[in-house]
């Protein structure tokens, strides 16, 4: 009876241990996606969205409006989410299958040394998928996904 007793016992605490490393996993998988979804809607629209002013001396300007309303097509698309809702140089997105929080984008283009570029800041709030750390996350502070990427926009002679 005790080996029962410790069998149990055994299960129970490989549970809690392993489901933080489970958690972790879980995390770099939705990382992965909001990369992947982020990269190639950003890259649609920043091509898209691109204005030549002078070919001859390779200036460019991006098109904020554009951009933002391309990627946003695209990027609620590749993660099954709401249409966007603009708000100056940001939009929000909300999860049509409870999957994800609620998703904020940022938009800053400038020009550098290395040219017209565009930078894409998103953030959410991250939904935990294994019931231990749902509960803690609600009673403690919540974890927030954001990624970062810079475009630059190059023309070839």
């Amino acid at each position: 009876m005790k080996e029962y007793a410790y069998g149990i016992l055994a299960v129970l605490l490989l549970s809690i241990l392993l489901e933080p490393f489970v958690e972790t996993m879980l995390i770099f998988v939705d990382k992965a996606k909001i990369d992947t979804a982020m990269d190639s809607s950003a890259r649609l629209a920043v091509t898209r969205s691109v204005k030549e002013i002078d070919r001859a001396n390779v200036k460019t300007v991006i098109q904020l409006d554009a951009l933002m309303q391309r990627f946003g097509e695209s990027f609620s698309k590749a993660l099954d989410l709401k249409e966007p809702t603009k708000v100056g140089k940001k939009l929000n997105f909300q999860s049509n299958n409870d999957k994800f929080g609620e998703f904020t984008i940022e938009f800053v283009n400038g020009l550098d040394n290395n040219g017209t570029y565009c930078e894409i800041k998103a953030s959410t709030k991250y939904k935990f998928k294994t019931n231990y750390l749902a509960r803690f996350s609600r009673e403690l502070m919540p974890y927030t996904l954001t990624r970062e990427h810079k475009y630059y926009i190059n023309i070839e002679h």
